[in-house]
């Protein structure tokens, strides 16, 4: 129950990105602050958008957001599953 409710509450607080997005508003000035793991970026606007003071964003290798980012294009990364392959081969 509890983690249903934790689901349902960051559903209504979270909001997911893309990755271009994200760093349009890194240059807007728009981000308090960050959490960087392997596949996501998470983090907080310093003040609400579209009801939403937090963020996730899966990561972009940066050498390509770099390039992708000049061009007038949303882009995001994708977190493959590896569950099954990891099953399989062990």
């Amino acid at each position: 129950m509890l983690l249903l409710h934790d689901a349902w509450v960051g559903a209504r607080t979270i909001a997911p990105i893309p990755y271009s997005e994200f760093q349009a508003l890194v240059k807007e000035g728009k981000v308090a602050d960050i959490a960087i793991a392997d596949n996501q970026i998470h983090g907080t606007f310093k003040a609400p958008i579209d009801g939403k003071s937090r963020f996730v964003t899966t990561r972009v290798e940066p050498a390509l957001a770099k390039d992708l980012a000049q061009y007038d294009i949303k882009f995001t990364g994708i977190v493959e599953s590896t569950f099954l392959r990891d099953v399989l081969a062990g």
